[in-house]
């Protein structure tokens, strides 16, 4: 299973699930570092040197990833804008045109497209690929010792490396105000038009005194990922472990609170594995028992039709049977023409069936007016 560079909060996550998923049965061995981070990862699932990654929702379809499926999303990543504190932003165009901005390069599409959304010119930003390394700390490094101002990046909401960002006199920016959450922000505007994404508020004071007021920023979820042709035994035994296993693991990483049953699977870039949706859907009734008091309805209805029925064919049986004994009791033609026109009468009030039976009636009169024309007088 893949899970990320050392000293990421995916990577904690990582060793807790796998260690408790080894100590439930299965054999779990983590695999860490960029090689195996971010688009590295799902493309190594691709071309099945791992089994599991964890991904975010957004990264980009290439080749053979049609075939990859989610097992199920995790928790939020936040985006956080972090400038420096000297800089005073009046907003998003003053913080970004003609600074250097740091992103990594699986981000970068889902930030140009942020900032075009808010009417910056892009072309004006001086964009610089985050270099990865061996950890967080070798990387935050970097960050704090480098010429750049402003960083872009996705990470949980429950990590402690952004208040080492803020304690480095960092600040975050914020997309809009919150009083417009839910009343048509700019931040709804987007994600509306980023189908993946999510509003996100970070509280104020959440890291410590900081920040000040609330940041209003996007979230997308961080998913588990399998190619499509795991077996769907093992992925529904997995999803079922894990699922057992929330309340223990939400007691060693708090990021386990976020594993919920309750999501739009509409909005996940990599399909549900078949095996998850049969476990979601475990306890919804089948379709018998989703109908059954309607069966029931029916089935009586049927029963009562069918009782109807077979008491209406004896009545008729009775009655075409009464026919047979007056045609054989006719003295003479006019009495048989005289029944022959009842009887026809009958049929067309439907108190007779225009079936065998009347047929056999047919005859009958037939026969006996044969034998009462050749009766001598």
């Amino acid at each position: 299973m893949a899970v990320s560079i050392e000293g990421a909060a995916i990577e904690k996550l990582g060793i807790e699930l796998a260690d408790y998923l080894n100590s439930v049965g299965w054999e779990i061995e983590l695999v860490k570092g960029k090689q195996v981070y971010g688009s590295k990862g799902i493309q190594a699932l691709v071309d099945k040197e791992i089994d599991l990654a964890f991904i975010q929702n957004d990264l980009a379809h290439t080749r053979g990833t049609n075939d990859i499926r989610t097992v199920i999303p995790l928790f939020p990543n936040i985006s956080y804008i972090f400038y420096r504190n000297h800089l005073k932003p009046k907003n998003l165009n003053d913080l970004l045109i003609n600074n250097s901005v740091l992103v990594s390069k699986d981000d970068e599409y889902f930030y140009k497209r942020l900032f075009r959304y808010y009417g910056v010119n892009i072309d004006s930003i001086r964009f610089n690929t985050i270099k990865l390394g061996a950890s967080v700390d070798e990387f935050l490094h970097k960050v704090a010792t480098g010429n750049d101002n402003v960083l872009c990046v996705f990470a949980a909401i429950h990590t402690p490396h952004v208040k080492r960002m803020i304690e480095n006199d960092w600040e975050i920016f914020s997309l809009g105000d919150i009083a417009f959450s839910n009343r048509g922000s700019s931040v709804e505007g987007f994600c509306m038009n980023y189908p993946r994404s999510e509003p996100f508020i970070v509280p104020r004071n959440f890291f410590g005194q900081k920040p000040e007021l609330p940041i209003y920023t996007i979230s997308m979820d961080e998913l588990l990922i399998v190619h499509e042709d795991a077996g769907e035994t093992l992925i529904y035994d997995l999803v079922n472990d894990i699922f057992e296993g929330k309340h223990y693991l939400s007691q060693t990483e708090i990021l386990f609170n976020h594993v919920t049953e309750e999501f739009d699977q509409d909005a996940l870039n990599f399909p549900l594995h078949d095996s998850t949706i049969d476990y979601l859907k475990r306890d919804e009734p089948t379709f018998f028992e989703r109908y059954a008091e309607a069966f029931g309805v029916i089935f009586s209805i049927l029963v009562v039709m069918i009782g109807g029925l077979t008491s209406l064919r004896k009545i008729r049986k009775e009655r075409i049977d009464k026919y047979y004994r007056r045609v054989m009791a006719c003295e003479d033609i006019s009495e048989l023409e005289s029944l022959s026109n009842e009887a026809v009468a009958q049929l067309q009030n439907e108190k007779l069936t225009a079936d065998e039976s009347f047929t056999i009636l047919l005859n009958l009169v037939e026969k006996r007016r044969r034998e009462l024309e050749n009766t001598p007088l």
